[in-house]
């Protein structure tokens, strides 16, 4: 079982010691400081890290996905590749939601938001280049915002019934769901259909 100071605090081990010990993870900051760390420095690092990590493995996948093939599911009927990239798009827009940008592509909500049918109407009507884009563009802004976020903003409840009952409990869970776990399935899906195409592993 880990153990570790929180980063806030550093000094001394007190209520900090329980939330090394339930989250186990280091370093890391106890729920007790969450939001009265500062913005800047260190916040979402990691998760900075491994969105940017992921990104590449995007470049990679999306590059031997042909693009006139994009609303084609893979093997096993899974998510065409035109429902991921709009997904992600539209997902790290709502990035931005929480940490005070609204969300400029509204009507992307309805087809590509959580929870939506990934059997687009008009799927001619989307263009693969702009989807990759509006994807590197989306998570490269999100990540800079995050590191300079509001920490008492990101410590209120997210209000996502989807994930209610789950671990994810604060805007702050959520936005490091999105860069980083979110992210990184959602890519795998891409990956998967990449193989499903015939195409040798990347690793």
């Amino acid at each position: 079982m880990a153990f570790g100071y929180c980063r806030y605090q550093g000094k001394s081990k007190g209520a900090c010691q329980f939330a090394f010990h339930e989250y186990n993870v280091i370093p890391s900051l106890c729920r007790l400081h969450m939001a009265k760390f500062p913005p800047g420095n260190d916040m979402y690092e990691q998760e900075i890290k491994l969105n940017q990590f992921v990104m590449i493995s995007f470049d990679q996948v999306m590059a031997d996905i042909p693009k006139d093939r994009i609303n084609e599911r893979a093997a096993g009927s899974g998510h065409p590749p035109l429902w991921v990239l709009g997904h992600l798009a539209i997902c790290a827009e709502l990035g931005h939601l929480m940490l005070g940008t609204p969300i400029r592509t509204t009507e992307w909500m309805p087809v590509f938001g959580p929870g939506s049918s990934d059997e687009i109407e008009n799927p001619d009507s989307y263009d693969a280049a702009d989807l990759i884009t509006k994807v590197k563009d989306g998570y490269a802004g999100l990540c800079r915002a995050a590191a300079n976020g509001d920490a008492e903003a990101l410590a209120a409840p997210h209000e996502v019934a989807l994930l209610d009952g789950s671990p994810l409990v604060s805007r702050g869970d959520l936005l490091s769901h999105l860069l980083a776990t979110h992210f990184a399935f959602h890519v795998a899906q891409l990956s998967a259909w990449r193989r499903a195409a015939g195409h040798e592993p990347l690793f």
